[in-house]
Formats: C-alpha cells, structure tokens, sequence
C-alpha cells in the first residue's frame, strides 16, 4: 500500500517542481537588470544611435572574449546590475544557450533589458557601433594618431596610410575591430573613388595622372576657405601650370617643414620660402613631390571640373575670411597689402 501511495504522489512531485521552475523563469524573465548609473551613452561617447533601442538611459557593458554565462553574470552582478538568479533560471540559461556561440563586444543594456533579451543580443552579435571621423585636410600622421587612441580598436598599426591617399569621412567599426583593418578602408576607399575617376582624368588638359590628381586635390583642400572657393582656386593653379609659372602657395612649404608630422604655430617666414627643394613651391616649379594632406572628394572633383577663369593670384581677406583673386600682379600686391593691413 505505502508504494502505492509513492507511485501516486510523484506526479503531483513532478507537476509541482515544473510549477515552481516555470514560475521562477517567468519572474526572472521579466525583472529588469540596468542599474541607476546608467546614462545617455550618445552624448559622450562616439555611438552610433540605434533606433531601435532606447539610449537615454543606457549603460555599456563589455562580453571579453571567451566570456560564456557563468563568468557573464557574476560580471554584471559586480558591476551593480540587478541580477537575482535562483537554480531554476541558471539551469535554463544553460539549457537555452548551450552550444550557442556569445559574441565579444560592447553592447548596449537599456531600461527595458532583461538578463534573457540581453543575452538574446550577445549571441546574436547585436552589439554597440561607435564611429570615428576623419576630417579633409588632415595628413596621414594625423590618421593614424586617430587609428591609435579610438577606443575599442586593437592590435597595432602597421599597415600604412600613404599621404592623401585616405578618404576623409565617418567610419563606423565595432569593438575588436583591428586598427589595420580601418587603415585600410580608409584607404580602400580613396582608391575606389579614384578609380571611378579615370575617364576625366584623361580628360584633364592640365593633370597627367591620378597621382597628380591627388597633389592638386590636397593643395586646394589646404587653400580652400570654404567649398565654393576650390573650383576657383583650382583654376587659379591650372592656369598657372599651363603659363609655366610656380605654383607658389603656402602649404606647400609648411609641409616641406612639418611634413605633416604636427602644427606649424608661426607665420611663414622669407627663409621657409628659400629653404627645401621637394614640397616648396615657391622653389620648385609645377606641383610638389606628393600630396600634402587628404583631400575631400569635393578637393577632387574641383581639381578635376576647374572654374573657366583668368584669374593667377589669390591671397586671404581676414576681415572677410575668403579669398580675393586677380588676374595679374599688380593688383595682387594691392590686395595682399590690404591684407597685411588688416
């Protein structure tokens, strides 16, 4: 009779104990884990918004590589996060992500997240994306500073970035992303553009290849006091070259000096001008060695598309912030002592 009674009563054992452990996953399921200091990541830091979830109020959390549950959830409950986990849920977490691969990376936890919706992101890979933004203008060494203290990117650079051939834009990476690999998109992608170009280049009664294409395109980026100006400027430089006179502009010597190695912070003096043979073209005659920065595609296309002009000298108006043009000497002087005067 007693093992009658056994028979009959595990049943009701088993009924319970699914009770009880569904019960708790249903709790566990809809508690959720962010803590207080959580904050709008967009605003101080480099993150690409996601629309689909709600950043006001976000924290970063870091999954390192190799991380599976265990070590996942002991780190959020150190870091503050509310997560209360009864056997039931751990033997769920377990059963439910077994053999699932969890993705390294930043990732997002919100108001709304429960330890299984952000689970649910680690190993679907939904992680944080962050951008860094190169400006037109900038030299290669400048970059690749950049490369090197943007956060989330590892390994070392070595790959190389020669001068003005990057493409200046915002680039969106994800954490573990090497620093190779954005130097060579960067990269990547001037090429790509360049390439694009052939037919105008041959086209170009003033610009033989894409190598001087670039040169040109770095100089008019460096001259440029806003977009409208480069058409004009790129033809004060094309008919110069046509008439056989030297280019003659000032960021060219700068890089002769810096090489683009840092900021030059004084004035050009008469010995810079005198001084260097490969980037000064005030030396030289027709364009410098290489290019002296990474230009924009707007530098590119206005050494390609120059306005129809008969302008030769330009010089900057600093109570206008742009440039005056004149078509020969004398009233260039007129303007640059204007300048001075100002």
């Amino acid at each position: 009779m007693k093992k009658s009674y056994v028979f009959i009563a595990i049943p009701f054992i088993l009924l319970g104990f699914a009770i009880y452990f569904v019960s708790q996953i249903a709790k566990f399921a809809g508690t959720g884990i962010y803590h207080s200091k959580c904050f709008d990541v967009t605003k101080i830091q480099n993150i690409v918004a996601n629309s689909d979830e709600d950043v006001s109020k976000s924290c970063i959390f870091l999954v390192e590589k190799g991380h599976g549950i265990n070590t996942i959830l002991a780190k959020l409950k150190k870091q503050g996060y509310k997560i209360k986990l009864g056997s039931a849920p751990k033997i769920y977490l377990k059963l439910k992500f077994q053999g699932k691969q969890l993705n390294y990376g930043e990732y997002l936890i919100t108001r709304r997240d429960t330890i299984l919706s952000f689970l649910h992101k680690v190993h679907k890979g939904k992680g944080v994306v962050r951008y860094i933004t190169f400006v037109e203008g900038e030299t290669a060494s400048s970059y690749q500073a950049q490369i090197n203290k943007a956060y989330g990117l590892v390994g070392e650079l070595t790959t190389d970035i020669p001068e003005g051939y990057a493409m200046p834009n915002t680039y969106n990476y994800i954490y573990g992303e090497t620093k190779n690999a954005i130097a060579a998109r960067i990269v990547k992608s001037m090429h790509d553009y360049i390439d694009t170009l052939e037919g105008k280049i041959k086209q170009s009664d003033y610009l033989k290849n894409k190598e001087e294409l670039i040169i040109m395109a770095s100089i008019i980026e460096k001259e440029a006091a806003n977009e409208a100006e480069k058409p004009i400027i790129a033809s004060v430089f094309k008919n110069r070259i046509l008439k056989g006179m030297k280019l003659q502009t000032d960021p060219s010597v700068i890089y002769e000096i810096t090489r683009g190695k840092y900021k030059l912070d004084r004035r050009l003096t008469k010995a810079d001008l005198l001084n260097g043979n490969t980037y000064n073209t005030y030396k030289i005659k027709g364009l410098p060695a290489g290019p002296i920065a990474n230009p924009s595609k707007s530098s590119i296309d206005a050494a390609l598309n120059p306005a129809n002009t008969d302008f030769l000298f330009f010089v900057l108006k600093p109570s206008l912030g742009l440039h005056v043009f004149s078509k020969d000497y004398r009233q260039h002087q007129q303007n640059a002592k204007e300048y001075q005067a100002s």
